[in-house]
C-alpha cells in the first residue's frame, strides 16, 4: 500500500465533499436572502408558501378554499396572482398540472396549455357536444373541413377544452387566466371533480434550477343539471330549451335576487333536481311518474345515451340500464299537463334539437305509444 495515494485520495475526496459542501451553502445563501430581503420588505412573497398573492389591488385570485362551480358548456375563467420572491430575476414563470382529487397519484402536466391564446372556436363549439353529436357537425360541414376535427372527438377533459394565459405586471407580478369548458360528462366523470394545480418557479443568478413554491390547486367542481345563461337569454327562453317552467328554474336557484329579469349573461343556474334512481325504476317509470318523455331524460342526462341497453330487442333502443341509488337530472311536469297513460316514446334519430329538449319530432307518425 503506498501511504501517498491513501493520501492522495483523501485529499481528492475532500475536495469534492468541499465542492459539494460549497453547493449546497450557496443554495442556503440565496435562500436565506430570500428569506431575511423578504423580512426586510424587498419582494412581494416569501418562502415557505405558495406566493399567491390575495390582495392584489387591480386582479383577484380565486380563493383555493372554495371550489369552481361551473357546468357542462360554461365558458369560466379563474384568476391567479402569484408575486416574486426576493432579488429574484423578476416575475415567476408558472407551471400547471392537472389532478383528480379522488386519485391524487393521477396527475399530468398542463403547462402547455399556457399558451396566452383565445379558446379555440372548434373548442367553444364541440367541447360541449356528445361525440356523435360531433361526427354528425364534422359530416355536416362536407367539403368545407371539419368543424370540430378527430383529436376532439371522444370524451374530453376539462383540461382539453382549457387554455392558460400568463401576463407579467409591474412589482413583479404573474397573473394568470385560466379559461375553460367543462366539456361533455364532464359533471359525471368522477363526480364531477378535477383539480388544477399552478406551481411558481422563480429564477436566480446564481443557482442552475429555479426555486420552487408550494403548488396551488383549486378544485373544480362541474354540477349536474345545471347550465349556464347565454347572451340575450331570459329564465323563460331558458326554460322553453329545457322543456320545464321558468318558475321552476327560479325556485331552483335561491341565489337569484328577488327579480328573476336579474341573471346575468353566463351566470350558472341549476335547472332543477337529481333523482336516486329506485329498485325496478325504469326510464318509462320516471318519465311517468314525472309527467316528463323518455327523450327529455335523454337530454337532461346526456351520459345515459351510452349506457347499456337493458333491451337489446327493443325496437326504440332507448331502454337503459339503471343502477339503484344513481342520479338522475328530472325537470317534473309541475306547471304544465302531464302525459298521464300516454306517454310518447320516440327513437333518437327520430328527435332534433328544439324549444324542450327532445320532445320535438321531425315526422308525426314517427311516435309509438307507451
Amino acid at each position: 500500500h503506498d501511504p501517498s495515494r491513501r493520501a492522495g485520495n483523501g485529499e481528492r475526496a475532500g475536495a469534492m465533499r468541499g465542492a459539494g459542501m460549497g453547493s449546497k451553502w450557496a443554495l442556503f445563501a440565496v435562500l436565506s436572502l430570500v428569506q431575511l430581503a423578504a423580512a426586510a420588505g424587498v419582494g412581494t412573497c416569501a418562502l415557505p408558501g405558495d406566493c399567491v398573492i390575495k390582495n392584489h389591488p387591480t386582479e383577484k385570485s380565486w380563493d383555493n378554499g372554495v371550489a369552481f362551480l361551473t357546468a357542462v358548456g360554461c365558458e369560466k375563467k379563474l384568476t391567479v396572482v402569484f408575486g416574486s420572491l426576493a432579488n429574484s430575476t423578476g416575475a415567476p414563470t408558472v407551471t400547471v398540472e392537472s389532478r383528480i382529487p379522488s386519485d391524487p397519484q393521477t396527475t399530468a402536466d398542463q403547462t402547455s396549455l399556457v399558451t396566452g391564446m383565445a379558446l379555440a372556436e372548434r373548442l367553444v363549439t364541440c367541447c360541449a357536444q356528445h361525440p356523435i353529436d360531433k361526427e354528425e357537425l364534422d359530416a355536416s360541414a362536407g367539403d368545407g373541413g371539419a368543424v370540430c376535427g378527430s383529436d376532439i372527438i371522444g370524451e374530453l377533459s376539462n383540461f382539453d377544452c382549457m387554455t392558460i394565459k400568463q401576463t407579467n405586471v409591474a412589482g413583479g407580478y404573474a397573473v394568470m387566466e385560466v379559461t375553460f369548458i367543462a366539456p361533455y360528462k364532464a359533471d359525471v366523470s368522477f363526480d364531477g371533480k378535477s383539480e388544477i394545480c399552478l406551481r411558481a418557479a422563480h429564477f436566480y443568478p446564481a443557482l442552475v434550477d429555479p426555486v420552487l413554491t408550494e403548488q396551488y390547486c383549486i378544485d373544480i367542481q362541474v354540477q349536474r343539471c345545471s347550465a349556464c345563461v347565454q347572451e340575450g337569454e331570459s329564465l323563460n327562453s331558458m326554460a322553453k330549451v329545457y322543456g320545464t317552467h321558468w318558475s321552476q328554474i327560479y325556485s331552483a336557484n335561491m341565489e337569484i335576487a328577488s327579480s328573476p329579469d336579474s341573471i346575468l349573461s353566463n351566470q350558472m343556474v341549476r335547472l332543477g333536481p337529481l333523482y336516486a334512481v329506485r329498485e325496478d325504476d325504469t326510464l318509462i317509470s320516471i318519465a311517468l311518474k314525472f309527467g316528463v318523455t323518455v327523450n327529455q331524460l335523454f337530454y337532461w342526462n346526456q351520459h345515459l345515451r351510452d349506457a347499456k341497453d337493458s333491451n337489446p330487442d327493443s325496437p326504440n333502443a332507448m331502454s337503459r340500464d339503471l343502477a339503484q341509488g344513481q342520479l338522475l337530472c328530472v325537470l317534473p311536469k309541475t306547471c304544465q299537463n302531464t302525459f298521464g297513460a300516454k306517454q310518447p316514446v320516440y327513437l333518437q334519430s327520430e328527435v332534433e334539437r328544439t324549444e324542450g329538449g327532445w320532445f320535438g319530432i321531425k315526422q308525426q307518425t314517427a311516435g309509438r305509444a307507451a
